[in-house]
């Protein structure tokens, strides 16, 4: 899959995930706050101060195979996350642990 359809891909998502609103029948309207990146750094965003919102932070990568042509095929996820409520305090808690978190995935 080429980095263009990966883009196409997740586009799409986004798409789907900006129709979830009340106005559509859903039980929310979490679909008009998205965020793209860690929840971490969304929960302490001044923009992301309204909930319910969704994050689409970045997941798991890994090298899936070689192709003959020597190209590299990469599997790309992430992880979608509705946040309806945050307990206080723990926005601080998990920026303590962000450094930590893209230590390990680089």
């Amino acid at each position: 899959m080429t980095a263009t359809r990966a883009v196409e891909i997740l586009d799409e998502y986004t798409r789907r995930l900006e129709q979830i609103s009340d106005t559509s029948r859903y039980n929310s309207d979490a679909g008009t706050r998205l965020y793209e990146g860690w929840l971490a750094d969304a929960l302490v965003d001044d923009r992301m101060q309204e909930y319910p919102f969704i994050a689409i932070q970045p997941a798991q990568e890994r090298r899936q195979s070689k192709t003959s042509a020597g190209q590299l095929l990469l599997a790309i996820e992430f992880d979608i996350v509705l946040v309806r409520r945050v307990k206080e305090g723990v926005a601080r808690e998990l920026l303590l642990d962000t450094d930590d978190l893209r230590a390990v995935r680089s």
